[in-house]
């Protein structure tokens, strides 16, 4: 199943890129994400929409009006998934997610300013597999822990 999910995102991705349309214009958005923030020890959540586009990766609320994160994708460093009630970002942060039911976590590495940061998303269950397959296909990074 997850297979499958992957390779129709490629599929879809592969005919989203190659239609008609102004540079710039490509974008694959999964708007069933939640980010996870660690603030002062705790993790808070809010619900966002992750975007891949031509050439870089945005999170952002769902209805567009405000960017979280604008990350080029030349910036990315790696990217890890885990499925578990705690991901090992917060854990390491010395924090908890409030739930104990198990979701697809993503976390972005990468620069920001010199300096190392990451972005901790959840994935929803109808979405991470092409979300991850589209991760590894626009930067070429492989997605580690990935099934």
């Amino acid at each position: 199943m997850r297979r499958a999910a992957a390779l129709s995102a490629i599929v879809l991705s592969l005919l989203i890129l190659a239609s008609p349309v102004p540079a710039g214009a490509h974008e694959i958005p999964f708007a069933k994400t939640t980010e996870a923030q660690i603030v002062n020890g705790k993790v808070e959540e809010r619900d966002v929409k992750l975007v891949f586009d031509d050439d870089k990766l945005t999170v952002r609320t769902r209805d567009d009006k405000q960017v979280y994160h604008d990350i080029s994708y030349s910036k990315i460093s790696k990217f890890s998934y885990e499925e578990a009630a705690q991901p090992r970002a917060a854990a390491e942060a010395g924090a908890k997610v409030s739930s104990d039911q198990k979701r697809h976590w993503l976390t972005i590495h990468y620069t920001e300013n010199g300096k190392p940061a990451v972005v901790l998303l959840a994935l929803d269950e109808s979405e991470f597999g092409q979300a991850l397959a589209i991760a590894g296909m626009v930067t070429q990074k492989d997605v580690e822990g990935a099934p």
